[in-house]
C-alpha cells in the first residue's frame, strides 16, 4: 500500500470486486462444461459418501483451486486476456489477493490472527457469502439423478444409432501369424 492510501478503502474496494466475480461465477453453473459438472457431481457424492457434510468444500476446493483462482491470478495463461495484455506488479498483487478471498470462501474460512489485515470488511464478505457458496457447491447433488438420467437417454440414443448402422457380417480374413511376410 502507498503512502496516503486509506486501508479501509481499499479493503472495501477488494470486497467490491471480489462479489462481481462471485455474482459471475454463481451465475455461470449452466455455462459450464458437461464433463466438469459431471466430475463435481461425481466428486460430491463420493466425499458425502465417505465423509458426509464435507461434499460442498470438496467442490469448492476443486473447483476454485483448480480453475478459477489459477484463472484470476494468471488470465494471461488461461485465456482471460491476450497472452501479450501487460500486467503490472500492482495488478499481479490485487490478483492474487482477490484468489486469496475467494479461497477462504471456497474453504469456509475466515482471516484469523495469521493475517489479521484482512479482517474486517473481508469477514463480513466471507460471513455473508459462505452459505451462499455452500448452496451453489450443493446444487451439484441436487440434479445427480436427473442429469445421469438424461446423460444415460444421451448414450442409449447414440448407442441405439450405432447400432441402426449397417455393419458388414463377414469379417475381413485375417492371415495368421506364422504366414505373415517378415521385414528384413
Amino acid at each position: 500500500m502507498k503512502d496516503g492510501e486509506n486501508a479501509e478503502a481499499n479493503k472495501k474496494k477488494l470486497v467490491g470486486v471480489c462479489q462481481k466475480i462471485l455474482t459471475a461465477i454463481l451465475t455461470s453453473q449452466k455455462l459450464m462444461p458437461n464433463e466438469m459438472i459431471i466430475m463435481c457431481k461425481h466428486l460430491f457424492a463420493e466425499v458425502e459418501r465417505i465423509y458426509p457434510g464435507n461434499g460442498p468444500r470438496q467442490v469448492g476446493g476443486y473447483l476454485f483451486l483448480r480453475f478459477f483462482c489459477p484463472a484470476i491470478v494468471q488470465p494471461n495463461a488461461h485465456g482471460v486476456v491476450r497472452p501479450d495484455y501487460p500486467i503490472t506488479d500492482n495488478t499481479k498483487r490485487c490478483l492474487l489477493l482477490i484468489t486469496k478471498v475467494l479461497q477462504n470462501l471456497s474453504n469456509g474460512i475466515l482471516f484469523g490472527a495469521k493475517e489479521l489485515y484482512m479482517g474486517g470488511p473481508l469477514n463480513d464478505f466471507l460471513t455473508q457469502n459462505i452459505p451462499i457458496l455452500n448452496k451453489f457447491f450443493s446444487s451439484f447433488a441436487v440434479s445427480f439423478f436427473l442429469f445421469f438420467f438424461n446423460s444415460f437417454s444421451f448414450i442409449f440414443s447414440f448407442l441405439f444409432f450405432l447400432f441402426s448402422i449397417r455393419i458388414p457380417t463377414t469379417p475381413t480374413p485375417l492371415r495368421p501369424s506364422h504366414q505373415r511376410q517378415r521385414r528384413n
